[in-house]
């Protein structure tokens, strides 16, 4: 299967860019407070674990606690500690559910206004090309490239990318996190996560292949459909109707082996990270457990270790739409 050179993607995306980049200037003060509430968001996913660190470790297995903590909770008793640190825990979740929830709002309403701007851009080009246009392009290929492909970049733009930021800040404040909980698991979940990387960029090239070429051929039977519909009374006075019938059939049957090789890919492609995904939470865990053997880490920091590790796992999950949307 052939994959378009990475330098071409890069090319389309800065095309793009260039011709709507000042649509989206447009909108730049929604999208800053956007992304802005995603990184109080992403902060509040960071310390949303530690009250249950600091209580495994503080408070049931009396460790003492760390210097910053101990001028704070100085004279408290557990119980008053134990309740301080669920009411630090709700709040925490509260603010980050409120970040969480006006970026959502901010990017649907850049996403709403944006695509009824690109739509009505992508109309007004179309209005100006000569007649001829419908020679080259089916009728019925321009209106998905019309409706279809602004919903797509207006997704990308607005979902997409904001959740990439989301995840590469979240990577960002989770490994240095780490790295000052134990240097060795910190480098160990960095090569694990280095490596389901690199797992996704291999399958990604061929899903990205497979989903264009079955796009490509909707967008075929879409333009052949309507072409039948206008000419159908032509069709049926000249008694073309079977052999339109056979051509709609074979163009249809090009676009469900396309779609049935996209789902092949994905189904492998979940596959290797679900594998992937158990490989390392167990060789952490193992990891993490021998270093509490060894007095070299204590319970509370492996929950907390493992609570980030889902953390940085979870959008790896979500793999398969980000491709789709971004080809």
């Amino acid at each position: 299967m052939k994959t378009r050179p990475p330098h071409s993607e890069r090319s389309t995306w800065r095309r793009l860019l260039h011709a709507f980049g000042p649509d989206l200037w447009s909108h730049r003060r929604r999208l800053t407070i956007a992304y802005l509430c995603r990184l109080i968001a992403v902060g509040a996913g960071v310390l949303a674990p530690w009250p249950l660190k600091i209580i495994i470790d503080h408070v049931i297995t009396a460790h003492p606690l760390p210097p910053p903590l101990q001028t704070v909770a100085s004279g408290l008793s557990p119980d008053t500690l134990v309740i301080a640190l669920a009411v630090f825990f709700i709040v925490v979740t509260i603010v980050g559910a409120l970040a969480g929830a006006r970026e959502k709002a901010a990017n649907a309403r850049v996403r709403e206004r944006l695509t009824l701007e690109l739509r009505d851009r992508l109309l007004v080009h179309l209005q100006t090309l000569p007649p001829t246009l419908r020679t080259a392009h089916r009728s019925g290929e321009l209106v998905l490239r019309l409706v279809g492909d602004v919903d797509l970049f207006v997704r990308a733009q607005t979902k997409t990318l904001p959740l990439l930021f989301q995840h590469a800040a979240t990577t960002v404040a989770i490994l240095m996190a780490l790295l000052w909980l134990d240097p060795r698991l910190a480098a160990l979940c960095l090569s694990l996560v280095l490596g389901i990387g690199l797992l996704v960029r291999y399958y990604s090239s061929s899903l990205g292949v497979a989903s264009r070429t079955k796009r490509r051929h909707e967008g075929e039977v879409s333009g052949l459909a309507q072409e039948i519909i206008r000419g159908l009374p032509v069709l049926q006075a000249l008694g073309q109707t079977q052999p339109t019938r056979k051509r709609f059939a074979s163009m249809n049957a090009k676009r469900l082996q396309a779609g049935v090789q996209e789902t092949w890919v994905t189904v492998q492609m979940e596959r290797a990270l679900q594998i992937a995904q158990g490989v390392v939470v167990g060789l952490v865990t193992g990891g993490g457990a021998l270093l509490i053997l060894r007095g070299d880490l204590t319970i509370g920091e492996l929950t907390l270790v493992l609570s980030y590790l889902s953390q940085l796992l979870k959008p790896i999950e979500k793999l398969n739409d980000l491709t789709e949307t971004t080809t």
